[in-house]
């Protein structure tokens, strides 16, 4: 990353903070890539959390919104006045909010939303570019009563292609229940019009989606889902179930949370492409019947089946559609999934960006491919040996991929360039 001597003279009077490489001592060259990709410092800062981010891009500058959950609540915006694609200023423009998550940004207008409601901040660019933060009360309300649940209190959202702000409202349990809230239930993913009214359920038997996207060409909607924790005693706690990636090309359908649990086979690390099963839980209550059999038969039948398991709790987030022009061919439209990590499997997975190649109608040619590896040590299966946690990514302006890591309060940048062998080898072929 560069050095910030030069931005703090020249933007010292339009912007209040410059960035420092030296803010944090990251390992970042720790970090395995495929060959020709490179990782850097892109923003960093005393922040514990950096969660969700959001771009606006300028003919001159692009700004990267960054929302941190922890306390006090803010939201930062990164500004990137190019040509080089690094971070040169930073502005804080809402702080002392619920446990921001979710965030987009449209015409200049940034959404939010915090535990118990969505708000919009009309002017969020033109008060970055001013140096100047927004007062927390300043916000459109567009939707209010959102449950501050024992668990999954944060609200993952983002506008979809139809003008409509789709939003998560997860379990309040690890397991349940899914029971009605607002003219919702639990469980379910949202959506509302872009003014907050219409309030409708998209898809439900979700139990947390913190990532989705649209795909490039078919408009069709993708998420990630967080499997349920505790389900036996060790050995089956270690490897089921999944979590998932999904896709909802229409409305009302149903993802079998709490009933049915998705369970992939093969090395819990890269899972074989393949449909879960019903998991016997005494303690669950199941729809219809008690019988196994014709339990087993609701979840083969009545469930939308994942497009691709990914791994026991290795807590799948943040996922973006490739759609630069930087990287090969051959990740075009293919999805990039921030793996944050484990915490209840004895031996420690995730930590890592994948990337999973997934068709316009959902199908996954050859499962799961690390991408971005290392916040979790090679050879380590401790938690206390990890020091990041990716959490959201986003393709950037140059068609680079961001990702955000609220362990380390960073934000990174992968590029690539073609390795100087692949160079010489086609040259020699010539």
């Amino acid at each position: 990353m560069k050095g910030c001597s030069f931005c703090c003279l020249v933007l010292a009077l339009v912007l209040p903070s410059c960035i420092s490489a030296q803010q944090l001592n990251l390992p970042i060259s720790s970090l395995s890539l495929p060959a020709g990709f490179q990782l850097e410092l892109f923003w960093n800062s005393t922040l514990t959390s950096a969660r969700s981010l959001a771009i606006s891009e300028y003919p001159n500058a692009t700004i990267t919104y960054v929302s941190s959950s922890s306390n006090p609540g803010n939201i930062y915006a990164i500004v990137d006045y190019g040509p080089d694609g690094q971070a040169d200023s930073e502005v804080t423009l809402l702080s002392g909010l619920q446990a921001p998550d979710g965030i987009d940004v449209v015409d200049g207008s940034l959404y939010v939303a915090e535990v118990t409601k969505i708000s919009r901040f009309d002017g969020a660019d033109a008060h970055v570019f001013a140096g100047q933060s927004m007062s927390n009360t300043s916000g459109v309300l567009l939707l209010a009563g959102l449950p501050d649940a024992p668990d999954h209190n944060l609200h993952y959202m983002k506008m979809g292609p139809d003008g409509m702000l789709y939003f998560t409202l997860g379990s309040p349990a690890n397991i349940g229940p899914c029971e009605p809230y607002l003219n919702t239930t639990y469980c379910t993913i949202n959506r509302i019009e872009a003014d907050g009214s219409g309030l409708e359920t998209y898809a439900s038997g979700v139990r947390n989606a913190v990532g989705y996207d649209w795909h490039p060409e078919t408009g069709n909607f993708f998420f990630t889902n967080n499997g349920r924790d505790n389900i036996g005693n060790t050995s089956v706690t270690d490897n089921v179930p999944d979590d998932t990636l999904n896709t909802a090309p229409e409305q009302g359908l149903f993802f079998g949370f709490p009933y049915c649990n998705t369970v992939g086979y093969g090395d819990p690390l890269m899972r074989d492409a393949g449909f879960g099963y019903y998991y016997p839980d005494p303690d669950q209550v199941y729809p219809k019947t008690d019988n196994q059999a014709e339990r087993l038969d609701y979840c083969e039948e009545e469930v939308t089946k994942p497009v691709q398991e990914m791994g026991p709790h290795v807590a799948a987030l943040g996922m973006r559609f490739y759609t630069g022009d930087m990287f090969p061919a051959s990740y075009n439209n293919s999805v990039f999934v921030a793996n944050h990590g484990s915490w209840d499997r004895t031996q420690k997975i995730g930590y890592r960006v994948v990337n999973v190649p997934v068709s316009a109608n959902g199908t996954v040619a050859h499962g799961v491919e690390p991408f971005v590896q290392g916040w979790l040590p090679a050879n380590s299966t401790s938690q206390s040996d990890v020091w990041g946690r990716p959490v959201d990514v986003q393709v950037y302006t140059d068609g680079s991929l961001l990702i955000s890591d609220d362990l380390a309060g960073a934000v990174y940048r992968v590029t690539y360039a073609e390795p100087a062998s692949a160079v010489q080898a086609s040259s020699v072929g010539r």
